[in-house]
């Protein structure tokens, strides 16, 4: 085959040639220009047999290249670290009340007081939280319930008042006091791991957020999640079972909301959660499901699977089913399905 001004013809070998001058089609006894009207058929019964075969072969090594072609590797995502505290001990905690607003839920004004939580010289990944004067009032209740007041030294709880809250006077004085307040706290370790304050410091945004994961509004859940961690972190680091369930649930949101790469690196921090709890009963439940999906994640985005592999293998060689059980999405939902359903929204 060749190329003569710009019309690409097929040249004849001479032992065709009596057959192609017997053909009345063919103008030129030499050659055939495929853009001519010439028949399909009278240039296939003019090729030789070998050319034709040869075609042949050259169609089937392409064939055999494009399966030979591998599959493009997943492409490797680089992983931002989360930052947390020693878990070997807890790290002194301090709180600000950095603003307060006045705000309506329920045709009712109140007073939000904003409060942020960090701790001592390290201003990396804060908590925030907001609460009412309630709240506050509620702690200030159960401390003298358990404690003497001397417990909180000369400080003075600011009183309630009918008229006038939302005098700016006023906020900025309970401001003050609740900043003072909830240091004091933080000074004594009896306060700052009551339950009742663990209570005060995030459980209305969980609550909120087992809602969401129950109506699988689970985008909804995951900044509630992320900032329960944060607190329950730098509160009792990851060596807490209670650090540990939140950080399941939050992966498992995550993952389910699109958010993959947030999820796998709270999986880094999960690990090292788990092996510090190994054995407790509570975190087995997590474990299984969570090792699956974290190494389906690191799959997803390039990274190296086989440790999370190594371990569902060491499981599965001590007799713990590791195949065909709930996903972590399933085994957090489970866990709150006769929960009572709340949301703020």
């Amino acid at each position: 085959m060749v190329l003569i001004g710009g019309t690409t013809t097929i040249l004849i070998p001479s032992k065709r040639m009596t057959e192609i001058e017997e053909n009345p089609g063919v103008c030129n006894p030499s050659e055939i220009d495929i853009n001519s009207n010439v028949s399909r058929e009278t240039i296939e019964e003019s090729a030789p047999e070998d050319l034709n075969d040869d075609c042949c072969d050259v169609e089937g090594e392409v064939e055999e290249q494009e399966e030979r072609v591998p599959s493009p590797a997943p492409v490797s995502i680089v992983i931002k670290e989360i930052p947390i505290g020693d878990p070997r001990i807890r790290s002194k905690i301090k709180f600000q009340v950095v603003t307060a607003h006045v705000t309506e839920a329920g045709g009712k004004k109140h007073v939000l007081y904003t409060i942020m939580m960090k701790r001592i010289n390290d201003n990396s990944r804060p908590a925030i939280i907001n609460r009412r004067y309630n709240d506050f009032n509620n702690i200030y209740e159960c401390i003298l319930r358990s404690y003497h007041p001397s417990v909180l030294g000369d400080f003075q709880f600011p009183k309630k008042v009918l008229i006038g809250n939302f005098k700016a006077e006023v906020i900025t004085e309970r401001t003050e006091a609740f900043h003072k307040f909830l240091n004091l706290i933080a000074a004594s370790e009896n306060l700052l791991y009551s339950d009742y304050f663990y209570s005060f410091l995030s459980s209305d945004e969980h609550n909120e957020a087992v809602s969401y994961i129950k109506l699988s509004h689970f985008a909804d859940a995951v900044p509630l999640l992320e900032n329960i961690f944060n607190v329950r972190e730098k509160l009792l680091t990851i060596s807490s079972f209670y650090v540990l369930s939140v950080l399941c649930e939050l992966i498992a949101c995550q993952n389910a909301a699109g958010k993959k790469e947030a999820a796998f690196a709270h999986c880094l921090i999960a690990v090292k959660s788990f092996e510090l709890l190994s054995g407790l009963q509570e975190a087995e439940v997590f474990r299984v499901p969570f090792l699956l999906l974290a190494s389906n994640l690191a799959e997803a985005l390039g990274q190296s699977k086989k440790p999370f592999d190594r371990k569902i293998s060491e499981l599965r060689y001590k007799g713990i089913k590791v195949s065909g059980v709930k996903s972590l999405l399933e085994v957090v939902q489970e866990k709150y399905i006769h929960i009572a359903s709340h949301t703020s929204k």
